[in-house]
């Protein structure tokens, strides 16, 4: 018997041998690439030292540097069980500070996990406390928080983050820029990255939303947008959409609510048809193409072109549109050719805008357009012939020099000639009947019908309320437009032979917008802007948007399922988890689950979820 277990520990001891090789060579691999054998999710793996300003993201700040999104490194606290020596006493110690049950805790320690979270996104002092107390076992990781202290008001321009990747707005448009360490380009032939500086007005803005909101309310439109914007810069102060969302919480939103209808939205330019049909024609006199017999002609028509009758507000244009008098009729034969040229005016092109822009499905014979193309098109008619291409940002800023450098933008040519342009201005001027400093033109499609009196006057039909899409464009000054303020409402409801609330709203607040557009900006030092900083911040903790809502109260109160937090659970426990939410599973790798689609908290909208699995560790 003896003999026999020595022939047997001989033959395996070489054995032994090579697996203590193997797994000595295994220890410094780690030891040297810092390579882990447990089973850790894979985000706590990449960022598993501390990253400092290498981590998040760069802010984004109007253009008086106040800030709209501001990223904050946060610590995320985890246990590996089996490096513990008394589970027991540790569940104690940390439980309070956690917020857990020490029992329940306890027990999560003593599952067969290799690691259990104990704390996501906490505060640095909270999190240093605990990490204190905590002793052998107990780790912290960073990870980058994002805040938008403003919320709604600048929600559907500045989008938002999921897991550090920009998914809508700016945070998607720039996240090259944005992202610390991904060394964007910022202007030619130079990298930087950093804060991102943009030509929106958070004061403008406000006024703007409220205002828009107030009109909303008036006029019984479900949706609306509005546009303050540089004419000769393409430089845009606000940009509004309503509904609205709150970017912090950007999941309990649905995406009908997230759409930026100023850029995304759909408005019918019929009404413009005329304006951009007898710029076409004016410009082909311009250059020479017709001569003066064509010139005088066109000057005839405009002698005999139908006035306005005292005290009229509105004008009927083939049947469908009501017009203000501003955008009357001038020339049947000009409006005509609206069609062809409407794609040489940028109608129905992309703007070139710093947003997400996909171009429209709808055909250009539909009539239909963005608020945003039509208003770069208008402008490109009003503001002597400059070619422009609307934005928002402006300049990336260096966190650490406060350095600007200004983002370039390719020059756009001219749509039309100084001398066209100048002439539209004339006539938009002369027929208008406002006695401000202020050019407004509304155009409303109706959705209800209306009636005619027998002198022309838009008269509502039974009684009813009228609706309309209505769209109405502000210049400022008259003579000499340097800006525009653009409202678009769906399914308004207005009295159209009466001043309408747009008009009303726009004569009162454009004034007001120009002057604080006007005013100049002084560059803001990095101390000034890191102290500002720390307040968002201390606002930031007040808010607790860092904290989890519990699943099972989000689950009862609003109805909606809610993904669980899988990671760390063994392929077999995660299904069962899954099994009451019937959704298809997509599993990628095997051991357990290190990540997983949708996060845990969200709304689950689909009815697929995707588990990225990964090995146990080895032993």
């Amino acid at each position: 018997m003896r003999k026999s277990s020595r022939k047997t520990m001989k033959k395996t001891r070489p054995k032994v041998h090579a697996a203590m090789l193997f797994l000595g060579i295994l220890v410094i691999l780690a030891l040297s690439t810092g390579w882990s054998l447990s089973n850790e999710p894979a985000d706590i793996r990449a960022v598993a030292h501390p990253l400092g300003d290498a981590a998040g993201h760069g802010n984004i700040l109007d253009r008086g540097h106040r800030e709209l999104a501001v990223s904050f490194m946060m610590k995320s606290l985890y246990a590996r069980p089996l490096e513990i020596v008394d589970i027991d006493q540790t569940a104690s110690r940390l439980a309070d500070d956690l917020g857990l049950d020490a029992k329940k805790l306890a027990r999560e320690l003593k599952s067969e996990r290799s690691f259990v979270w104990l704390g996501r996104r906490l505060p640095e002092s909270r999190a240093d406390a605990i990490l204190k107390k905590g002793g052998r076992g107990i780790y912290a990781v960073q990870e980058a928080q994002r805040f938008y202290p403003d919320r709604r008001d600048t929600a559907h321009v500045v989008g938002f983050l999921e897991e550090n990747n920009g998914l809508a707005g700016l945070e998607f448009y720039y996240d090259h820029l944005l992202r610390r360490g991904s060394g964007g380009m910022a202007a030619e032939n130079e990298n930087m990255e950093g804060h991102l500086q943009l030509t929106l007005d958070l004061r403008v803005q406000k006024l703007l939303s409220g205002e828009l909101g107030r009109l909303l309310q008036k006029t019984e439109a479900p949706s609306g947008s509005g546009i303050m914007i540089n004419i000769k810069t393409g430089a845009i102060l606000a940009m509004v959409s309503l509904p609205d969302y709150d970017p912090n919480y950007y999941w309990d939103s649905s995406s009908i609510d997230r759409l930026n209808r100023a850029v995304a939205g759909s408005v019918d330019v019929s009404g413009f048809q005329s304006l951009f049909g007898f710029a076409a024609s004016y410009e082909g006199v311009v250059a020479g193409e017709q001569g003066e017999l064509a010139a005088l002609k066109m000057a005839l028509r405009r002698e005999h072109q139908p006035k306005p009758r005292r005290g009229a507000k509105w004008f009927r244009q083939n049947g469908a549109n009501l017009l203000s008098p501003e955008l009357q009729v001038w020339s049947e034969e000009a409006g005509n050719e609206q069609t062809s040229m409407g794609a040489s005016f940028g109608l129905f092109r992309n703007t070139g805008i710093d947003l997400p822009e996909t171009l429209s499905s709808l055909p250009e014979q539909s009539g239909q357009t963005s608020p945003l193309k039509l208003l770069t098109a208008f402008a490109g008619l009003v503001n002597g012939g400059i070619g422009i291409t609307p934005h928002l940002g402006e300049a990336i800023i260096d966190p650490c020099s406060g350095r600007r450098v200004i983002i370039d933008r390719p020059q756009k040519l001219g749509l039309v000639k100084p001398l066209t342009s100048k002439k539209i201005v004339e006539l938009l001027a002369d027929a208008s009947r406002s006695g401000s400093e202020v050019l407004f033109l509304e155009s409303m499609r109706q959705i209800v019908a209306v009636t005619e009196d027998l002198g022309g006057e838009v008269q509502a039909a039974d009684g009813r309320q009228d609706r309309y899409q209505t769209v109405m464009i502000g210049l400022a000054p008259r003579q000499e437009p340097e800006f525009a303020l653009m409202i678009a409402l769906d399914r308004a409801v207005v009295a159209s032979n009466e001043k309408t609330p747009m008009r009303s709203m726009g004569e009162a607040v454009i004034g007001r917008m120009m002057s604080l557009a006007d005013e100049k900006i002084e560059l803001l030092s990095p101390e000034i802007m890191a102290a500002s900083e720390k307040l968002i911040y201390t606002e930031w903790l007040s808010s607790k948007i860092f904290e989890k809502k519990d699943l099972a109260a989000v689950s009862s109160s609003t109805g909606q399922r809610v993904m669980p937090d899988l990671v760390g659970m063994s392929l077999r426990k995660a299904l069962r988890n899954l099994q009451q939410l019937g959704l298809k599973v997509e599993i990628v790798g095997s051991g357990r689950v290190a990540a997983q689609k949708p996060e845990s908290g969200m709304n689950i909208c689909g009815d697929e979820c995707l588990l990225t699995l990964l090995a146990d560790e080895i032993g």
